[in-house]
């Protein structure tokens, strides 16, 4: 079970449009966080707590969209959006070779070892993309902005 934590400034009293901005920058901090450690160590570790942080950040922004103008909303939500799916794609990557493993045993068939060269190398080039779209999204002053204002 995920232990407890709090949100500096989150109390029971604030409108909703208060907890909005307090939760959404927090999760924000937190994909900020997870895209410099995954800078620094690409690992798969690294990935997948990057996955989890941009999910939950994803979540948090839809769950208060009436929060936000449709404009600023859409342009952040689809950013995120695609974010997500670029470190999807790779994290797929990170998994499939032990399923396939999994899946030819279970079959008792072999499987090329050229096949595994190919998933490593769209796993590598996919880790040159997921930088390059963070340094993107974090660079883009309207998604700064969004969360960072007071």
């Amino acid at each position: 079970m995920a232990k407890k934590y709090k949100i500096k400034g989150l109390k029971i009293n604030l409108r909703f449009e208060e907890a909005a901005v307090i939760i959404n920058k927090y999760r924000y901090n937190i994909v900020l966080k997870k895209a410099s450690q995954y800078m620094d160590d690409p690992s798969t570790e690294h990935l997948h707590d990057l996955r989890i942080a941009i999910r939950r950040l994803r979540y948090s922004l839809e769950n208060f969209k009436i929060c936000y103008s449709r404009n600023e909303f859409l342009i952040i939500i689809e950013y995120t959006k695609y974010l997500q799916d670029v470190i999807g794609e790779v994290r797929d990557m990170d998994v499939l070779p032990e399923k396939i493993k999994n899946l030819a045993e279970e079959a008792k068939i072999s499987i090329p070892e050229e096949l595994y060269f190919v998933i490593d190398s769209k796993k590598s080039k996919g880790r040159e993309k997921i930088k390059e779209e963070l340094i993107k999204f974090l660079k883009n002053r309207t998604i700064s902005n969004f969360f960072l204002a007071d």
